[in-house]
């Protein structure tokens, strides 16, 4: 349900100029069911993360970090979250490190 009801939300947002602009892709591709795998391959991925536990949301952080296209890639920000994430889940170094970012 909630897949479908982000879908729903991601084509209702979709702007006129963004279809005008991509009408021929748009007619052309099922971008409902490209939504819905792009939706269910991140939430496949986030509990696949989860079950991996604290030290490895910690070492996934310092590798988005540290990639060289982190700041224009958005990156840098995903690799804060991730930090906060496995020090609220326990991590001591990570616990450690947090009040050195940002």
């Amino acid at each position: 349900m909630l897949a479908e009801n982000t879908l729903r939300d991601l084509a209702l947002g979709t702007s006129a100029v963004f279809l005008e602009k991509n009408r021929t892709w748009v007619a052309r591709s099922d971008w409902r069911r490209d939504f819905k795998d792009l939706f269910d391959s991140v939430i496949r991925w986030k509990r696949e993360t989860l079950e991996k536990g604290a030290g490895h949301i910690f070492r996934l952080s310092g590798e988005y970090r540290d990639r060289p296209d982190a700041r224009e890639n958005q990156f840098d920000s995903l690799s804060y979250v991730m930090l906060r994430l496995a020090a609220a889940m326990g991590h001591a170094a990570a616990k450690a490190e947090l009040p050195n970012r940002r």
